[in-house]
């Protein structure tokens, strides 16, 4: 099934579609996969679809648009898509984007994305992939099930582990970057402002001895900050 046929499937009598029709939107088919989401305007409210074990099935946002009530439209439609996600699915909360493109750093590209608008601008968006980056399928997240190993069921990556399992890393959140010349640092002072190079909002990165690792968003646990992933990556791939 193309991604046009999945939106229109979904504008049909699908809770999505139930969901969609009563805000009185339609499928936007000049959006259908990641690069598309370029041209999505935002800011965005947004909610991660996911499993028994918090791995992201999937992501629905709004336009924040005060004037059209976004909060009651995302949760109506956060919990249509939980509904189609499967019995184990759930919603979590999560960070508003000041534009679409920043949505498909969630997810392993290609995404499949279903737009939908008023006729004028997109509103709404719903996007799943088959695969977190660098992570299990769906699929697999949900039932627990892994890919098959080798024949005997060792794959021999345990046993080599066994001797640097107590080995420390360092893992580091990164919020951002910026370069200044040594004259803008001289003249750094108490109350001076370091501009970064990343929106309000956006995923912080997480490293392991400098490697990229993962992503996710900051969260606040008994008064103290810690990141919830939203994203793992292949270190041999990262930059």
């Amino acid at each position: 099934m193309t991604n046009a046929d999945t939106q229109a499937a979904e504008a049909g009598t699908s809770p999505i579609g139930v969901v969609l029709s009563g805000a009185g939107l339609r499928s936007e088919p000049g959006v259908v996969d990641g690069a598309g989401l370029a041209a999505v305007a935002g800011p965005l409210l947004t909610a991660h679809i996911v499993d028994s074990r918090g791995q992201i099935l999937g992501l629905v946002a709004v336009l924040d648009d005060p004037a059209s009530e976004p909060d009651t439209l995302l949760q109506a439609l956060a919990e249509a898509a939980m509904t189609e996600a499967g019995p184990e699915a759930g919603v979590q909360p999560a960070e508003p984007v000041a534009t679409a493109a920043e949505l498909s750093a969630r997810f392993t590209l290609p995404l499949t994305v279903a737009a939908y608008s008023d006729g004028r601008q997109v509103r709404a968006l719903h996007l799943s992939t088959a695969d977190r980056r660098g992570g299990a399928s769906p699929g697999a997240a949900a039932t627990g099930a892994m890919p098959p190993g080798p024949p005997g069921g060792s794959t021999g990556v345990t046993g080599s582990l066994d001797k640097l399992i107590n080995v420390s890393l360092d893992v580091s959140v990164e919020l951002g970057r910026t370069r200044v010349t040594l004259a803008e640092v001289l003249d750094y002072d108490v109350g001076s402002v370091v501009e970064l190079d990343r929106a309000a909002g956006a995923p912080v990165d997480i490293r392991v001895n400098d490697t990229l690792l993962a992503q996710g968003e900051v969260v606040l646990i008994d008064d103290e900050y810690a990141v919830r992933i939203t994203a793992i990556f292949d270190p041999n791939q990262s930059s």
